[in-house]
């Protein structure tokens, strides 16, 4: 489970290797190629803003895995139950978790 504790940590370290991966590249290449610590980045901030939201995160081979339920892909705005195949897009954090987390919650209580 990741933790905001180990986000901050980690985010100032990737923004550093940012940075220098950005100089080498202007050094090294005309046509530099896209940085992947700052997709790491985006990364971390997205699991940051479920954390707040009071969401379970973990890491997962394909992006983080929300509530151990929701599948949420590391570079489009997609998501998809685990075990199921088809990708969803959403349009941000917290409208994700109102319209699909949360509602999923309020459904299950008023059956009961």
């Amino acid at each position: 489970m990741i933790t905001l504790e180990e986000i901050d940590k980690r985010i100032p370290i990737l923004l550093k290797r940012a940075e220098i991966f950005s100089r080498e590249e202007e050094i090294r290449d005309r046509y530099p190629k896209a940085n992947p610590y700052k997709k790491m980045i985006r990364e971390y901030e997205r699991a940051k803003e479920f954390i707040e939201l009071g969401q379970k995160v973990c890491e997962h081979s394909q992006g983080l895995i929300v509530n151990d339920k929701y599948i949420i892909a590391r570079k489009k705005m997609k998501w998809r139950v685990q075990g199921k195949s088809t990708w969803y897009y959403y349009k941000d954090v917290p409208t994700f978790v109102k319209k699909y987390i949360l509602e999923e919650d309020t459904t299950v209580k008023a059956n009961s």
